[in-house]
């Protein structure tokens, strides 16, 4: 019998540049993950809806985990766009670590808005990691 309640959603690839900065992020350990829910950040707690229909493709697998596709509305008509992993932040919140996903399903420029690459930000520190790597 097949689950279909488990979320489903688009394959994408990690893009990433010989720095890894993820500080164990899900991008140093894997090549793929699965964008299985989209979340409109407006300051209060987030909430991930789920993909459009047609985009509810493929089952997370533990060498794909699942991750949430963000909108964050910045005003005076700008949205950044950004993916993270759907568990929670452990610590500070997730950052970028200057890895991207991007995937040639013609879906994908659907949910995003524009044909490309988005900033992966599955980077999460401590609050300690957070003030030691932000201080002057």
């Amino acid at each position: 019998m097949t689950d279909t309640t488990a979320p489903k959603g688009l394959v994408l690839d990690i893009y990433r540049n010989q720095h890894e900065a993820s500080n164990n992020g899900l991008s140093k350990f894997h090549q793929e993950v699965t964008v299985v829910g989209v979340s409109y950040r407006d300051g209060g707690p987030r909430q991930v809806r789920p993909l459009p229909l047609a985009c509810r493709v493929f089952t997370p697998t533990e060498q794909r985990p699942a991750v949430v596709l963000v909108y964050r509305e910045m005003g005076e008509g700008e949205r950044l766009v950004h993916v993270e992993p759907f568990e929670p932040a452990r610590g500070v919140g997730f950052m970028a670590g200057g890895t991207f996903v991007a995937t040639s399903d013609s879906r994908w420029r659907e949910l995003v808005g524009f044909y490309g690459a988005v900033a992966f930000h599955d980077q999460d520190e401590t609050p300690e990691q957070y003030r030691a790597l932000s201080s002057d």
